[in-house]
């Protein structure tokens, strides 16, 4: 397979709403986010699995969406409604806010700026996002637009 990584970055809080209440992570806390993206095919198309220019578009969403904000688990109402009630910029997940989620859902996000773009190849899109240099998860699946 050809495959193409692209670096993203963005810097954001968080809390794991369902971690116990002594654990660490349950309190609000930040990291530097880097989002790898890497794209496979079997076959190139114009000599390319895809122009990286392309995928500008993917820094601008999480700019717009993650980049300074606090990431919230749905259940966490107390704190959905501080933010909201102070105007804080915030994205609220599906659910809890860990890394392997995250990377499920700007796995999506990718799948559809890609689908945006009328890419008609099939391949594997993976994310892997680092919370720190030495802590990363990641998801991957294949995809067919």
């Amino acid at each position: 397979m050809y495959s193409i990584t692209k670096s993203f970055k963005f810097e954001a809080s968080h809390r794991l709403f369902d971690m116990p209440s002594n654990h660490q992570c349950r309190n609000i806390h930040g990291h530097s986010y880097v989002v790898n993206v890497t794209i496979s095919v079997d076959t190139l198309k114009d000599n390319m699995v895809i122009d990286f220019g392309k995928l500008k578009q993917f820094q601008t969403h999480l700019d717009k969406h993650y980049d300074h904000s606090i990431i919230l688990n749905p259940f966490d109402k107390v704190l959905i409604s501080f933010v909201k009630e102070n105007k804080l910029k915030h994205k609220i997940m599906f659910d809890e806010p860990t890394a392997e989620n995250m990377c499920r859902d700007l796995w999506i996000i990718i799948r559809d700026l890609i689908e945006e773009l009328e890419f008609t190849n099939k391949g594997i899109i993976k994310v892997e996002v680092y919370e720190t240099v030495n802590c990363s998860a990641s998801f991957e699946q294949k995809f067919e637009i």
